[in-house]
């Protein structure tokens, strides 16, 4: 561009060159031989055309002075709006993931189905010796944690009337302020399903009584002396664990032989629990036949668990276990093939797809 320019403007100034007349020069010299006044008039005239040959030079320099100014103004044009393109693009990126990421919080939220434990209300002394509100929800937090990692099950969450999600059970501290965390707490609270246990700590005659409230599944107390507080929250946990998780609070005690404690449970979910939870229940309650009614009442539980869902491994391993021990292998062996044929991913949705090679 600079080089064609700078013959565009050459050319402009041997044009403008070429304006003056050669025969008017001629003739104004020939003219200035012959007669000092006609020599003066051609100086003159030589003059002005001097004057007109600078003037025409000098228009040229503003010319290209101002084709490069709009060459340079060109080219800014151009960086300016290729960065507001990109700057439009970037700004859309930016929309889009902001978009992604509040529909994610959204449907996380409406799939929320935690459990979340509130600050409790304390008497004043307790506080002041350090057993604030927080502190009581922070070790009835710990016990429920203990508790689900002592229940040893093959079941998938997802299988369960309620189950808590990934997030688990977690302390729900109150915040002020704007923040990610309190719009993931609004949202959840609006759309998901969330499990909130509140409760408070009061003084009797015979020292303390604690009471926890988990929303629709109940409420319950327990009381005793004061100087007895991990007893006191270890029972309490123990009936929030029964309200919100029956059927994993049942093979809690189970798996702690407190079989006593567990049957009550596990047949009342069985008889009449959630359609999720039965057949569950049954298998569970088969496995306490064995040392009283013996194996055809177990057998009889199993098969009723089978009814309620026929691809249910867990109970059809216990039946070919039972048929081998009473005397029937070939059973046992049909039985076996029946849960090899199972084991699949595909057909085993509510195991934990850990366990379906050793089921196999």
């Amino acid at each position: 561009m600079a080089e064609e320019n700078d013959g565009q403007d050459t050319g402009a100034a041997e044009a403008s060159g070429a304006g003056v007349d050669p025969a008017a020069v001629a003739l104004a010299l020939n003219a200035a031989n012959a007669d000092p006044s006609i020599a003066e008039d051609a100086r003159a005239f030589l003059r002005d055309q001097r004057t007109v040959l600078l003037k025409q030079g000098a228009l040229i320099d503003d010319q290209r002075h101002h084709l490069r100014e709009q060459f340079k103004n060109l080219r800014l044009n151009i960086w300016e709006k290729r960065l507001g393109v990109l700057l439009r693009i970037a700004t859309g990126f930016v929309g889009l993931a902001v978009a992604a990421g509040l529909a994610l919080m959204i449907w996380n939220a409406s799939q929320s189905s935690g459990l979340l434990i509130e600050p409790f209300s304390v008497p004043p002394d307790l506080a002041a010796r350090g057993l604030t509100g927080e502190v009581v929800a922070s070790r009835l937090l710990d016990r429920l944690m203990t508790m689900q990692a002592q229940t040893s099950s093959q079941r998938a969450p997802k299988t369960f009337a309620n189950s808590w999600d990934e997030k688990g059970i977690r302390l729900e501290i109150p915040d002020s302020g704007v923040s990610l965390t309190e719009l993931d707490n609004f949202l959840r609270e609006k759309l998901g399903r969330d499990t909130h246990v509140t409760g408070d700590v009061v003084r009797t005659a015979s020292g303390l009584s604690l009471t926890a409230r988990a929303g629709l599944n109940g409420a319950d107390s327990v009381a005793g002396p004061d100087t007895d507080m991990d007893g006191l929250v270890q029972r309490l946990a123990e009936s929030v664990y029964g309200m919100t998780q029956p059927y994993r609070y049942g093979v809690y005690l189970a798996t702690h032989d407190r079989w006593a404690d567990a049957l009550p449970i596990l047949k009342t979910l069985a008889k009449s629990g959630a359609m999720q939870d039965r057949s569950w229940a049954y298998d569970v309650w088969s496995l306490s036949t064995r040392d009283g009614e013996g194996i055809d009442a177990g057998l009889s539980l199993l098969n009723r668990s089978l009814i309620l869902e026929p691809d249910l491994v867990v109970s059809r391993t216990n039946l070919a276990r039972y048929e081998i021990e009473k005397g029937h292998p070939e059973q046992g062996l049909r039985e076996n093939r029946l849960i090899v044929a199972q084991s699949t991913a595909r057909i085993q949705q509510s195991i934990l797809p850990v366990f379906i090679p050793a089921i196999r």
